[in-house]
């Protein structure tokens, strides 16, 4: 096992097996976190993690006594990336939450998971995920992609990216999607937001709406905005 226990600018581990990381790592630029997807390993964060840009690609992720992985902002208040691919998690409360927030003028960041696991996937306020690539000021929002191999639900709280421009909003699911509520990608005064659902990795699965507000917010605001995307896919919709 590796084990890392610093204060940090770019912290960058490849490991066979596992890593672990010790103490509370805050500030940096960026963090990267590799294992070999072969060898079953793990990664274990034992403190509250932060940076700029967060990469971790392993079997599966532990975080010890944290629930949420967030970015911190560049100088201009945007925030950067979280790239995560894993079969299995544990978090303190169970739910894993993401947070790629700008702040002031700054734009929220973008958020990929892939979850190589074909068990139910729910991604809401207390289920297993939650995304949050706001812009809290005047900026842009962000973006959130969600792949699995399995059935994905979408509840409250689960998908948020709203800001000047509307944000963007992807699940990729290897069975069935559905949506009861949980998507806001709302845009305030700018360009409408992007909407991806599929439901089957070959659009074989069933996509259930049972609830379609969140599809106005593709519709661009304000007087210069350009209108969004919304792409549904799935053999019964």
């Amino acid at each position: 096992a590796d084990t890392i226990s610093t204060t940090y600018g770019e912290v960058k581990v490849d490991a066979a097996t596992n890593i672990t990381l010790t103490g509370n790592l805050v500030g940096g630029t960026n963090l990267e976190l590799t294992t070999d997807p072969t060898q079953l390993g793990s990664v274990t964060l034992g403190g509250t993690v932060s940076s700029q840009n967060i990469d971790i690609e392993t079997n599966n992720l532990v975080l010890q006594t944290i629930d949420t992985l967030a970015l911190t902002q560049d100088l201009n208040g945007n925030a950067g990336d979280i790239e995560l691919q894993f079969s299995g998690y544990s978090t303190s409360s169970g739910t894993l939450n993401l947070l790629a927030q700008g702040t002031g003028t700054g734009d929220g960041g973008d958020i990929h998971v892939i979850n190589n696991s074909s068990s139910l996937a729910g991604i809401a306020t207390g289920d297993n995920f939650t995304f949050n690539a706001s812009a809290t000021g005047s900026g842009d929002a962000g973006s959130m992609r969600f792949e699995s191999l399995g059935d994905v639900t979408v509840g409250s709280g689960g998908f948020t990216a709203t800001g000047a421009s509307g944000g963007f909003a992807s699940i990729e699911a290897g069975g069935n999607v559905t949506v009861n509520g949980g998507i806001n990608v709302a845009g305030s005064n700018g360009s409408g937001a992007g909407i991806v659902l599929s439901a089957g990795n070959d659009g074989s699965g069933s996509l259930f709406l049972n609830d379609t507000s969140f599809l106005s917010t593709a519709n661009a605001t304000g007087n210069n905005g350009d209108g969004g995307v919304i792409d549904l896919a799935g053999e019964r919709i």
